[in-house]
């Protein structure tokens, strides 16, 4: 959206800037229509952008948050004792 009103606002410029002529008053209010409209295009993109960014960051501080282990719980965080390994030597089994 707000590429179109840029576009149409340097189309309705580059055409009176090559036709030589001075431009018209009804020239003069397009033009300020057409940045009102770029300035109020361009004010929501800010705002969907900060409001986006508000939410990734809510988003990740809830995927961070850690509970603590209640006693006896195993989660994937903390290694029980069945899942600890013993290394061998490779001599060992062979003798």
């Amino acid at each position: 959206m707000s590429a179109l009103l840029l576009l149409a606002e340097n189309v309705l410029a580059l055409y009176y800037s090559f036709s030589g002529s001075e431009l018209p008053f009804a020239a003069v209010e397009a033009m300020l229509a057409l940045q009102s409209l770029e300035t109020a295009a361009i004010a929501f993109l800010v705002y969907v952008s900060v409001q986006w960014r508000h939410a990734a960051i809510a988003a990740n501080r809830r995927r961070t948050v850690r509970v603590a282990p209640q006693a006896g719980h195993v989660s994937a965080s903390t290694p029980s004792r069945s899942r600890s390994r013993t290394t061998q030597s490779p001599s060992a089994g062979a003798a």
